[in-house]
């Protein structure tokens, strides 16, 4: 059966089967840049974080899935973002990814959170994956500018 759970012991990344389905989830993540090896101390710094969520998907004792939600720090960013969705199980895993997000988001006493598609999927394919969340909106775009 699948489940997500938040995890809340950044030892967590110590066990090469988690690791592995994050870097996974980190090569197609087109947002980050750098070795995977030198971002595990920012994801253990996430998982001690109470602002911040950092879900995995687990079904039959497979790791399938993950998610990071970041909630607001400052003004500049008033609404909880999901950094990061990356699912390989099927829509069941999806479901209960996006169950424990809006869990942990409405948990904080948040009424919605925004997710950035950097997918090659088209937006509305993107919106459905989170449906059961509620409506969405598109509320904007992100330009990415090459210098030179």
């Amino acid at each position: 059966m699948a489940q997500a759970i938040r995890l809340q012991n950044e030892q967590v990344f110590s066990v090469p089967e988690v690791k592995d389905i994050f870097k996974r989830a980190f090569d197609g993540f087109d947002m980050f840049s750098g070795d995977f090896e030198e971002a595990i101390p920012e994801l253990e710094a996430m998982v001690k974080n109470p602002r911040t969520g950092v879900m995995m998907g687990v079904n039959k004792g497979k790791f399938e899935a993950v998610g990071i939600v970041l909630l607001p720090d400052d003004k500049f960013t008033p609404t909880p973002q999901v950094a990061l969705f990356y699912n390989e199980g099927n829509m069941a895993m999806k479901r209960v990814l996006v169950a424990k997000i809006v869990d942990f988001v409405a948990g904080a006493g948040y009424t919605k959170f925004r997710a950035i598609n950097n997918t090659d999927k088209a937006d509305s394919v993107w919106a459905r994956s989170f449906r059961r969340a509620g409506q969405s909106d598109r509320v904007g775009s992100i330009m990415e500018f090459k210098i030179g």
